[in-house]
């Protein structure tokens, strides 16, 4: 029970049927993505799979980020996210 008297549950999703995110939805962020592009930035997309638990979504993410900080060679960087892509920052 939480602490005003309910019920809490956690939901967790381990069987995704061998689906997987594996790309940003073209119609969507595609034109985001090639704009920054045309303005010389260095753009880095990490997909979201809303199915798996944003625990081992952030772990993923985190990977993907330290690969990228490790490439940066000490430039900032800055991190765009949309939705629940926004729990994980």
């Amino acid at each position: 029970m939480d602490g005003f008297g309910r019920w809490t549950v956690e939901i967790r999703c381990q069987y995704t049927y061998g689906l997987k995110a594996d790309g940003l939805i073209a119609t969507s962020y595609g034109k985001f993505v090639r704009y920054l592009k045309d303005f010389g930035f260095d753009v880095y997309t990490h997909p979201f799979d809303w199915r798996q638990h944003l625990k081992d979504s952030a772990d993923g993410f985190a990977e993907a980020l330290k690969d990228i900080l490790d490439r940066s060679n000490g430039q900032s960087i800055r991190v765009v996210s949309h939705s629940m892509g926004g729990l994980l920052i």
